[in-house]
């Protein structure tokens, strides 16, 4: 009944080419704006192929959370779209902070132009810029939802996982063009090769998607990330 109770929380939460243009110790434009975007989605990957696993064996190891599979998914899964949200929320946040204190109207074309400017230097400081409260967020809003679940709230590793995904979320927001999660998470629905992988667990003769274990990654609305799913016939 706590593991229905728990998945069903967490359902209502989330409803919430190379450049040849470059010579010894020069990269164009271009080139490094390829970097940047190659990196952004690199960090978003390993969260999924190495932070997720580290973070999925720390939970199977405590008792409360032993036969609760799909619930461990759902959870790992919630992180990163709630770590997305707030990451965007803290960004338009600072963004309209500073335009107020400095009395600009956020209509005019100078608003328009110290934001870009603004995004620039977000971008820069990504790295450094503080997150505790974020990440006390993040953290908060899950083991809230799933209060009988206290184990959560002391299991250093997935601590650590809230506070890599939080981070990952808050440099990704910040690039420009900032990044989007696709937050299309119908169930059931055909698999869509563009938008998605399968997971090695899925039934491999089924087209329908059952079940999402990783949100897939956009810019301008283009895949660049695809969502790892599971599917099956049942």
């Amino acid at each position: 009944m706590s593991f229905s109770r728990g998945c069903g929380a967490l359902l209502e939460l989330m409803q919430i080419p190379e450049s040849p243009c470059h010579s010894d110790g020069y990269h164009s434009e271009s080139e490094q704006e390829t970097d940047k975007r190659k990196d952004a989605v690199g960090r978003y990957a390993a969260l999924y192929y190495q932070s997720r696993p580290r973070a999925l064996e720390a939970l199977d190891s405590l008792p409360e959370l032993l036969h609760a599979t799909q619930l461990k998914s759902k959870i790992l899964f919630s992180v990163i779209v709630l770590a997305f949200r707030t990451c965007k929320n803290l960004r338009e946040s600072k963004l309209r902070e500073t335009l107020r204190s400095l009395h600009v109207d956020e209509r005019t074309t100078a608003a328009q132009n110290l934001r870009s400017d603004l995004m620039r230097c977000l971008a820069s400081t990504a790295e450094s810029f503080p997150l505790m409260d974020a990440e006390h967020q993040v953290l908060a809003l899950v083991c809230d939802t799933l209060r009988e679940y206290k184990c959560l709230e002391t299991c250093a590793a997935f601590r650590r996982y809230v506070s890599n995904a939080t981070r990952v979320c808050w440099f990704i927001v910040n690039q420009d063009p900032p990044y989007e999660l696709d937050t299309d998470f119908q169930t059931p629905v055909r698999l869509q090769p563009d938008r998605h992988t399968r997971h090695h667990s899925s039934d491999r003769s089924s087209d329908a998607v059952r079940a999402y274990l990783w949100p897939g990654l956009l810019v301008h609305s283009s895949c660049v990330h695809k969502a790892v799913v599971v599917t099956n016939g049942t």
